[in-house]
């Protein structure tokens, strides 16, 4: 959440002025002259150099809180790996709903420019809708070979392929259909 807010424009700018806002407040108020600084850093360094009694559950507390933000950061940076690499290796599939898909991703990982092409020769096939009375009906054409697949009950072919490939990708299952 707080990541997809990150990377709005607007809201970016706006958490970056708060932080900046509020340091900026708390150097006025500790003071700017130099004293103040150098009084901060010698306070600060006799704080690091103090020696402390430290117990064996602070220990352990500490050790289980690293390895859990360890665990955090590395399932974070491996989904993360995850979702990157199918955006370079999974760019077609040759059997969703009976027919050859190819598509691009945007920069922001959403499938874009959908291509539905022949199963037998490989040429980019055109929509055709069909809907008779209510029931909508719909059949993709090659122009090269004539070679048809029609679609009943469906307005929209490509919404329903696009949250298939989806389903496809958030599945783990592309790897298998790319090999």
């Amino acid at each position: 959440m707080i990541i997809k807010i990150w990377k709005d424009p607007v809201w970016s700018k706006v958490i970056a002025t708060a932080i900046i806002s509020f340091l900026a407040a708390l150097v006025y108020k500790m003071g700017v002259s130099s004293e103040s600084t150098v009084k901060l850093v010698s306070d600060l360094a006799n704080f690091l150099t103090k020696n402390f009694e430290v117990k064996m559950w602070q220990v352990v507390l500490l050790l289980g809180s690293a390895v859990t933000l360890l665990v955090v950061i590395y399932r974070w940076f491996s989904k993360k790996f995850f979702y990157s690499s199918y955006r370079t290796e999974y760019l077609f599939d040759n059997d969703i709903m009976g027919l050859k898909w190819e598509w691009k991703y945007s920069a922001d990982g959403e499938l874009v420019d959908f291509k539905c092409l022949c199963p037998a020769c490989s040429m980019q096939m055109y929509f055709k809708d069909k809907t008779v009375d209510s029931t909508p009906r719909c059949e993709y054409v090659c122009p090269k070979c004539s070679y048809s697949h029609g679609f009943t009950g469906f307005k929209n072919v490509e919404v329903l392929v696009k949250l298939l490939i989806e389903r496809i990708i958030r599945l783990g299952r592309w790897k298998k259909r790319v090999a």
